[in-house]
């Protein structure tokens, strides 16, 4: 007669193995969704997602200090370039102008909808760092384009770094980088207001933003980084409970059965082998 405890303890050792494949199974199905997001993304091609800049060529775009889109910095020089650090269906992150160590870079969001992946070529600056502005007079430079916050105070014939320009109550103020300081300064103070067109040429964007023109048109499938957090906490609390169903139905199954006194062992006698 097979000893009770031996063939008990056989049992419970196979339930920790299933238990353990099950779990590695919920772990591997719980991670592939996520592996498979970024291969299915409608009207974004390989090669647009290898390239890291993306051109802005849509009027009026503004660059957001915030991933809700509710704080507008400035608005991009049009047919200019951002970098790509990640891409979400809304909002993309961006750096722009980090290609010159002695000017402060920007980092920030931009409607997804607003840029276009396209490569800059090597011989053109992306940004509008080649050229400076220059004052015509003396002039502060604030924090904020309510001009509530003063930084420095610019000198005539300063120069300053363009990054971008916003207009409100009717008063445009450019974004600029000039005596060791980033902030707002009146349009009106500079003598060349004229910002230059970048000097690669735009291709022509054809209407179907699916096609060859590079648009980027992430679906449902690319998760932002809110939605993001959300999935994973809703996939780990699904594995934690399809394990406890697991240990359950596994005990139900394996629950040893009750032996009469006659055959079960006690320890008091000699095992009833």
């Amino acid at each position: 007669m097979k000893h009770p405890f031996r063939h008990r303890k056989r049992k419970f050792a196979q339930a920790k193995l299933l238990i353990l494949l099950l779990f590695f199974l919920a772990v591997i199905a719980q991670n592939q969704p996520v592996l498979s997001k970024f291969g299915h993304n409608k009207g974004v091609t390989a090669q647009a997602i290898e390239q890291s800049y993306a051109r802005i060529l849509t009027p009026d775009t503004p660059f957001y200090a915030d991933y809700a889109g509710t704080i507008i910095k400035f608005y991009l020089p049009y047919g200019y370039f951002v970098k790509v650090v990640q891409m979400n269906p809304t909002y993309t992150r961006i750096i722009y102008m980090d290609s010159n160590p002695q000017i402060p870079y920007q980092e920030g969001y931009v409607k997804t909808c607003d840029v276009f992946y396209e490569e800059c070529k090597q011989e053109y600056s992306p940004y509008p760092d080649n050229f400076s502005l220059v004052l015509k007079c003396d002039e502060v430079l604030f924090a904020d384009y309510s001009l509530n916050y003063p930084k420095t105070v610019l000198t005539s014939s300063a120069t300053a770094t363009y990054y971008g320009s916003i207009t409100t109550d009717g008063e445009t103020f450019y974004y600029v980088y000039a005596g060791g300081h980033v902030g707002y300064v009146r349009r009106s103070a500079f003598l060349n207001v004229d910002i230059p067109p970048h000097p690669q040429p735009i291709e022509q964007i054809n209407e179907d933003p699916t096609e060859s023109s590079g648009q980027i048109t992430p679906d449902s499938s690319v998760d932002s980084p809110v939605y993001s957090q959300l999935d994973q906490t809703v996939k780990i609390v699904i594995v934690i409970a399809v394990c406890l169903v697991c240990i359950s139905v596994i005990y139900l199954i394996f629950k040893p059965k009750n032996y009469s006194p006659k055959t079960a062992y006690t320890g008091d006698d000699d095992p009833p082998f």
